[in-house]
């Protein structure tokens, strides 16, 4: 009966009992996870004060810049040899190279020295009196060896190449392709090819046409708004066919002169009515100094087919162009002209006045 008692007694805190092992259980699983974070955070911090108690025996390195100040040199020569001129009867000496040329066979190209007879790389027969060759380059900078004993460089020294001897602004190669002195400041081809373009610019007409009022003669009375270039204001200004478009009281003149009227009857559609009527469409043609002409519509802007185009000079002493359309223009006492505008590329061909020879210029420079 006992037995029995105890059963049922167990069976009713049977619940509560599971869920007190279970708090037990978690509070063993946190303490044991804790002293283990305890722990290795400890040895965390002791292993970081034993690094910070660590003293280097020798904290500070010697001074040696004086004991190795003599060696510079000789370790920049080491680096960069200098290149002499060979002398058959001269010991080579120690870190001072022979001089040496490239074989003339094109697919070897194999330093060799300079009087040798034959490439020991490629077995081709040398040109061994290289001074006389006129074509021998030893240094390979495209210009042949004769050239640079003329005018007093080193053939064998590439760097040469691209220096400027008389401060043209043509590097000594440019003047041994052009075939112009090195040693001449006035001997170069043109400086236009020293010009690239830095930008390109469309304009607007300063004109707008407004209106038209037919006269008793048949002529007509127009009005234009004019924006002044100087003061930046606009100004309305009245003129007849064939008079120039200006104000002489108020001493404006905006350089067109209107030529004539153009009169058109054009059909459209009225919403209104939903039919087809005619209306008239007038044009004002004005042209300016130069004769050029321009169709001018009521109330619609023009452009300007003379663009801004500046020119940039990239010699020495050089300042920008800025030029308006054709205009002419002087570099180094040659004169050129605009012929040609491509804005979307950037591109701008001008003609010399002289040998009316054209040269294109870009943003990248001068089309030789």
């Amino acid at each position: 009966m006992a037995s029995g008692n105890f059963k049922t007694g167990l069976a009713g805190i049977y619940d509560k009992l599971i869920l007190l092992a279970g708090i037990i259980f978690l509070g063993v699983s946190a303490y044991v996870f804790y002293g283990a974070r305890t722990s290795a955070s400890d040895e965390d911090a002791a292993f970081e004060r034993r690094i910070h108690a660590l003293k280097p025996a020798n904290p500070y390195a010697p001074d040696i810049s004086e004991k190795i100040a003599g060696y510079e040199r000789p370790v920049s020569l080491i680096a960069q040899p200098p290149l002499i001129h060979n002398d058959p009867d001269r010991i080579i000496g120690f870190f001072v190279p022979e001089a040496r040329v490239f074989c003339i066979n094109e697919r070897c190209r194999y330093p060799i020295g300079l009087h040798w007879e034959k490439c020991p790389a490629c077995g081709t027969e040398q040109i061994v009196k290289r001074e006389e060759d006129p074509t021998a380059d030893s240094d390979g900078d495209g210009m042949p060896d004769v050239w640079e004993r003329k005018y007093g460089l080193n053939p064998h020294d590439p760097a040469d190449a691209d220096l400027d001897l008389d401060g043209d602004s043509f590097s000594n190669l440019q003047e041994y392709k052009d075939g112009t002195n090195p040693q001449d400041a006035k001997s170069h081809t043109e400086l236009a090819l020293l010009m690239h373009v830095a930008d390109i610019k469309s304009t607007m007409l300063p004109l707008m046409f407004k209106g038209a009022s037919r006269m008793p003669n048949g002529k007509f009375n127009c009005s234009f708004n004019y924006l002044h270039p100087q003061r930046r204001e606009i100004m309305t200004l009245y003129v007849k066919e064939g008079e120039q478009i200006a104000n002489p009281s108020l001493k404006v003149d905006s350089g067109y002169k209107l030529d004539s009227m153009e009169v058109k009857e054009e059909e459209y559609h009225d919403p209104v009515t939903n039919s087809r009527r005619t209306r008239e469409v007038r044009t004002a043609i004005i042209s300016n100094a130069a004769g050029k002409t321009y169709r001018l519509e009521t109330d619609k802007r023009v452009n300007d087919d003379d663009f801004i185009i500046t020119i940039a000079q990239d010699f020495k002493g050089g300042q920008d162009v800025v030029l308006k359309g054709d205009e002419e223009f002087e570099v180094d006492g040659r004169k050129y002209r605009v012929v040609k505008v491509d804005k979307d590329l950037m591109k701008v061909v001008i003609r010399g006045e002289a040998d009316k020879r054209d040269i294109t210029l870009s943003r990248e420079g001068a089309a030789r």
